[in-house]
């Protein structure tokens, strides 16, 4: 397995979707292709990312972050992206909150939590 600490991408708080079904490896059939060597679809990623935040295990969150590929397909997904916003408020890293959330478009359902960390 690859470990890569990139930060990868940013986010904005638009409506528009960034395509959570892609295929991790670049192939086409919905996010259920393994990554080579990494074992996990796009799709099982953003589950994970989502039960961790939903649990508030923020660091375990900060460290499978940590773990993925540099893929843009996988760093650009809108859960991974909301995860990386959540532990970088959680670690008081505002300036990459606020990068994150400037320079990426989220769907109108994680707009409330987005803007929450925004305010704070």
């Amino acid at each position: 397995m690859t470990h890569n600490g990139g930060a990868g991408g940013g986010l904005h708080l638009n409506s528009g979707s960034n395509g959570n079904g892609g295929v991790v490896s670049g192939g086409g059939s919905g996010g259920r292709e393994n990554l080579p060597s990494f074992g996990f679809t796009q799709e099982q990623v953003a589950c994970v990312c989502e039960v961790l935040q939903q649990a508030g295990n923020i660091e375990r969150l900060g460290r499978f972050l940590w773990s993925l590929p540099q893929c843009d397909k996988l760093q650009l997904n809108e859960s991974v992206l909301k995860a990386k916003a959540v532990v970088a408020f959680h670690r008081g890293q505002y300036k990459e909150l606020y990068r994150l959330l400037e320079h990426h478009h989220f769907s109108a359902q994680n707009h409330a939590k987005l803007q929450a960390l925004w305010l704070k």
